[in-house]
């Protein structure tokens, strides 16, 4: 999970009651120059659902568990776009869920409940899906 950096993170992780405003998939570590960087899944506004190797600084790093290997199902997802209705469904009093989109929270709790002995909500924020998993 990241913390909040610029003013619309901390308007995210506020809203969200907590100081995480998005999370990744990190699949491997590697080290470059003295800095620790991650092949990492996820999905953003700007990239929609994605691969890309980040820098992990300023980030934290918790430890999963999954069963059966996720990759053909995320290879599918890559493209698709950031779903940014259900994000704003939040604050309404109905869910609106499109399964073509995902945000970050929805699509690391999807994986972790189909790949892994996880049951979480799929309509869950970064902060609440940090408390869920932290050991």
């Amino acid at each position: 999970s990241y913390k909040y950096g610029y003013v619309k993170d901390k308007i995210v992780a506020l809203l969200t009651n907590g100081p995480f405003y998005h999370v990744d998939l990190v699949l491997s570590t590697f080290r470059k120059d003295d800095r620790l960087f991650g092949k990492c899944y996820s999905s953003s506004p700007k990239l929609g659902v994605h691969y890309r190797a980040d820098c992990l600084e300023n980030t934290i790093i918790l430890p999963i568990r999954l069963y059966k290997n996720p990759l053909k199902w995320m290879n599918e997802q890559v493209g698709l776009s950031y779903d940014w209705w259900a994000i704003i469904s939040y604050y309404l009093p109905f869910y609106y869920e499109d399964t073509n989109k995902w945000y970050c929270s929805e699509l690391i709790s999807t994986i972790l409940n189909e790949f892994g002995p996880y049951d979480l909500s799929t309509k869950i924020s970064v902060n609440s899906l940090y408390k869920a998993i932290k050991p």
